[in-house]
């Protein structure tokens, strides 16, 4: 044999070689196998082939990146109780003969993803075809859409992509669709909607008044049957953007910039906001923005309270004054003692606790031991005040809106307006802190939180302007306080630009 031969031969019997332990890895691995999961019921049932002669074996979660022993069991399945969803599993198994381990783990391990029932996150229903949108979620490598007929849902497609189009669409006809994760084999991956997302597509929402109404815009259409939420929308030359949603006939919208042009349109969408349920007419409802602002405006009448005896009530103050405008005989002492919602403050500097003053005054409003209530709390206290009086008035905490808006939309209609600053204008100074332990529906902080109060807080009652200053009925003055516009907006934004109004 020649050597060029030779060389050929050992070439391919390595080649052989190689090729037959590739094979043997594949069809006999070193490690036991994890070969499916079944999610379901709150649990993950864990299914592996048998590993040559083992007798038993036990199934590993790595946590941390460390291997943990869930169970040890004789059988290649095991049922895995209360498993916690919407994260990424990773588990392994290890192959004993007796009390000796055989082979190896599988270091990597084998990935399993258990979800919630998976939901839409936007849908839109035309009258040719439904286009579903969702997140895809780690580990779920396809995902099953299901389609409600008569009593049960019916798988209608398969994908790996994150969203799907329907195209067997009639107008008036309520479609319901569902969502289910599923791994390579087929297998559950999460959940199953049985309620699903109702789809149906409805008429066209006709707009029939947009007029001026003070600072804003005031929008009204016909009502569509079948319809539980609208979208506003609006162009000002570029392009449609949404103003907000309404279960109402009518919106307020509040962005218009003067001498400019809009057009408005309104279509359905779902009570949740996620789904588009009619078409919108594009051509639109054109109007053109006019308002003309007042330069000068008081309003007469509403009494200044000197803030003597509450020391730290200038909050209960305000309103009280505010209250008294509209005609309701109470004092400053019966708002505080029978409806101004209260927390205590305790422990020392450094290691004191109190709540969240967006859910409750912290403190004694009596003493120099308090502090301060925001515009949540507070109307949510003014509203236990109108309910008691049987009273259809309501008090609305507003945020974000600057006092020339608070004074154009509601200070030349006779609307007084509680708005947190400061005393005299002074700089806020990070003060006095604690740790959050009172929360409520209106908490804008998390137990634990840290709150700092600001030095000089202060709530005043806006109740006038002219070109230069703002005008607010100041219980720490006794009196009417004139103070700069950039001053005064300056501190109110400081103080996070809270107000109220009560409608």
């Amino acid at each position: 044999m020649s050597s060029k031969k030779k060389y050929q031969m050992i070439f391919y019997i390595a080649i052989c070689i190689v090729f037959i332990l590739i094979i043997v890895k594949i069809f006999n691995p070193t490690y036991p196998k994890i070969t499916g999961f079944e999610n379901a019921d709150n649990h993950t049932t864990v299914s592996w082939k048998n590993f040559r002669s083992a007798t038993k074996y036990e199934l590993l979660e790595k946590i941390k990146g460390e291997w943990q022993e869930v169970a040890q069991t004789q059988e290649n399945v095991y049922t895995i109780e209360n498993v916690e969803k919407n994260v990424l599993h990773t588990y392994a198994v290890k192959a004993y003969k007796g009390d000796k381990q055989t082979g190896a783990v599988y270091e990597p391990g084998f990935e399993n993803a258990y979800y919630d029932a998976l939901g839409f996150d936007a849908a839109e229903i035309t009258k040719d075809q439904v286009f579903l949108s969702w997140e895809k979620k780690d580990g779920i490598k396809k995902y099953e859409i299901y389609l409600k007929t008569d009593s049960d849902f019916k798988k209608i497609a398969t994908t790996k992509e994150g969203e799907y189009t329907y195209n067997k669409v009639k107008k008036g006809k309520t479609y319901i669709f569902s969502l289910r994760g599923i791994n390579d084999k087929g297998q559950a991956e999460s959940d199953f909607d049985n309620k699903g997302m109702a789809l149906t597509f409805l008429d066209t929402p006709v707009i029939t008044e947009v007029t001026d109404d003070a600072q804003d815009v005031l929008i009204s259409w016909d009502k569509v049957d079948g319809a539980q939420k609208y979208r506003v929308l609006y162009d000002d030359g570029n392009g449609y953007q949404t103003a907000g949603d309404t279960e109402e006939t009518s919106y307020r919208f509040t962005q218009g910039v003067k001498d400019t042009t809009y057009k408005f349109t309104v279509r359905c969408v779902s009570s949740d906001s996620k789904a588009l349920m009619s078409d919108y007419d594009k051509n639109g409802y054109e109007f053109k923005y006019t308002f003309e602002e007042k330069t000068e405006y008081h309003i007469k009448g509403a009494p200044v309270l000197n803030q003597d005896e509450l020391k730290a009530g200038c909050e209960t103050y305000a309103c009280t004054m505010l209250l008294q405008y509209l005609g309701f005989d109470i004092t400053e002492f019966q708002f505080a003692d029978n409806y101004l919602i209260t927390a205590p403050v305790t422990g020392v500097e450094g290691d004191r606790y109190g709540p969240d003053p967006n859910s409750a005054f912290s403190g004694d409003v009596y003493s120099g031991w308090g502090w301060c209530i925001y515009n949540p709390a507070m109307a949510k206290s003014m509203n236990n005040f109108f309910k008691d009086q049987k009273s259809d008035l309501k008090a609305v905490p507003l945020d974000g809106k600057s006092l020339d808006y608070l004074c154009n939309k509601y200070i030349v209609n006779d609307q007084p307006v509680m708005v947190w600053a400061t005393t005299q204008m002074n700089e806020p100074i990070d003060s006095t802190s604690w740790t959050i332990d009172y929360v409520d529906e209106n908490a804008k902080y998390k137990m634990g939180d840290t709150f700092t109060w600001q030095q000089n807080e202060h709530c005043l009652l806006l109740v006038g302007f002219d070109e230069d200053n703002y005008y607010f009925n100041d219980s720490c003055a006794g009196d009417v306080s004139v103070f700069p516009k950039d001053l005064s907006q300056k501190r109110y934004e400081q103080l996070g630009t809270q107000a109220i109004v009560v409608q």
